[in-house]
């Protein structure tokens, strides 16, 4: 099911991973994905986490936000099939994917708000 997002004031059609298989999956094998469309997904309590390419045929912008829903970092582009780790060595409660490029296109900025369309809280 695809739900409506904001990054600030950009909007992005995602689809959720809230179930320890569809986040172990998140877009592998996914071919092509529209500029505006993404993925998230959400951790019941805040954690260091990171993210690998394996089996990704795309490359991805990967986004963390904290429990405040901050954007606190952000990874560029990353390579297809790279297995390397990516993300910050500070806990996060939120991931969103969205195509690689994509935030620097749009100017996305370490600060900027997350807004979702469903109620969410994270804990410390």
């Amino acid at each position: 099911m695809i739900s409506p997002i904001h990054i600030g004031a950009h909007a992005f059609d995602v689809q959720y991973a809230l179930t320890a298989e569809q986040k172990r999956k998140g877009l592998m094998f996914v071919e092509d994905m529209p500029d505006n469309h993404g993925m998230v997904f959400l951790y019941p309590k805040q954690s260091v986490t990171k993210f690998w390419m394996r089996n990704t045929l795309i490359p991805l912008d990967m986004l963390f936000f904290d429990k405040d829903m901050k954007l606190v970092h952000i990874e560029n582009s990353a390579t297809p099939h790279d297995l390397s780790p990516r993300g910050p060595n500070t806990p996060v409660c939120i991931v969103v994917e969205i195509n690689g490029g994509m935030a620097e296109t749009l100017n996305i900025q370490m600060g900027e708000i997350l807004s979702l369309n469903r109620p969410y809280k994270c804990l410390h």
